[in-house]
C-alpha cells in the first residue's frame, strides 16, 4: 500500500493505492470516520474510489503534524504540552465512550494535527479498531515505540482502549524529549524492558513538576486495568490544573 498527500486551500487530499481486495479493507477506516464528528477529531469530508485508488478529503490543518513542528521548532515546553495533552485526551475521551468504542491504535505526534498553535486534533484512522460485543482486538497495530506493552507482548486477553493511553504518555514524552520512551532501543531490547516490566526510559527537563512527573507515572502502569482512561486523566492535576494557566 502507498499512500501520498496532496494540500489544497480548503482541505487536505489521501491518495491510497490499493487493488480492488486491499479497498475493500481499507474501508475500515471510511466505516469509523463516517461516525466521528468531534472538535479533537479532524473532520472528514468524504471520499471517491477512482480505479486503483482510494481518495479521502479532510479539512486542511494548517501546521501540520505535531512532530513535524517538533522537529522544525524543538521540543515544547510544559505548559505548551499541557495544553496539547488535555486537547488529545479530550479526543480519545469522545472515541473511547463512543457506542460502539473505538481504539485509536496510533496515537503519536505524527497523527496529531495542529490547526493552529494553540488548537490540536487527532488524525490517521487507518489502524482504528471499532469494538462492540461481536469484536475484539487482538492483532499487532499502531506505531512501535508508541505501542502499550499489551500489544507488543501479545496478551492472551483482548486489549482495551486503554493501549490508547499508554500512547498519550509516550507522545507526551515525545512532545517534551523530542523522541518516545526507550527511543534508542531495537524491537528484541524493548521487548525484554516490557517483559521484565521495567519503567520506561526518558530524561526530563530537571525543572519538570511534580504534576507531570505524576501524570506519566499514572499512565505507564503495566496491567492496563490499572492505567486510568481518558476521563479520569482529563481531572488529572497536571492537565486540570495546568491546562487554565496554559489558556490564559
Amino acid at each position: 500500500m502507498v499512500y501520498q498527500i496532496k494540500m489544497d486551500d480548503a482541505f487536505v487530499l489521501k491518495e491510497i493505492k490499493l487493488n480492488k481486495e486491499e479497498i475493500q479493507k481499507e474501508k475500515q477506516e471510511i466505516d469509523i470516520l463516517l461516525q466521528l464528528e468531534h472538535r479533537r477529531i479532524v473532520p472528514f469530508y468524504g471520499y471517491e474510489i477512482k480505479e486503483n485508488a482510494l481518495l479521502l478529503y479532510f479539512q486542511k490543518m494548517e501546521k501540520g503534524s505535531l512532530d513535524t513542528f517538533i522537529d522544525a521548532n524543538g521540543v515544547l515546553s510544559e505548559k505548551q504540552t499541557c495544553l496539547y495533552t488535555r486537547q488529545i485526551l479530550d479526543g480519545l475521551n469522545y472515541l473511547h465512550l463512543h457506542k460502539p468504542q473505538i481504539i485509536h491504535r496510533d496515537i503519536k505526534g505524527g497523527n496529531i494535527l495542529m490547526e493552529n498553535s494553540s488548537s490540536v486534533k487527532l488524525s490517521d484512522f487507518g489502524v482504528s479498531k471499532i469494538i462492540s460485543e461481536l469484536t475484539e482486538a487482538r492483532t499487532h497495530a499502531g506505531t512501535f515505540k508508541w505501542m502499550a506493552p499489551e500489544i507488543i507482548l501479545g496478551e492472551k486477553a483482548p486489549y482495551t482502549v486503554k493501549a490508547d493511553i499508554w500512547s498519550v504518555g509516550c507522545t507526551v514524552v515525545e512532545m517534551l524529549t523530542g523522541k518516545p520512551p526507550f527511543h534508542n532501543l531495537g524491537h528484541p531490547q524493548r521487548i525484554l524492558k516490557m517483559l521484565g516490566k521495567i519503567k520506561p526510559e526518558y530524561q526530563l527537563n530537571p525543572e519538570a513538576s511534580q504534576e507531570l512527573q505524576d501524570f506519566l507515572d499514572a499512565i505507564f502502569i503495566y496491567n492496563p486495568s490499572d492505567r486510568p482512561s481518558a476521563y479520569e486523566l482529563i481531572d488529572h492535576p497536571f492537565v486540570a490544573f495546568k491546562y487554565q494557566a496554559a489558556v490564559t
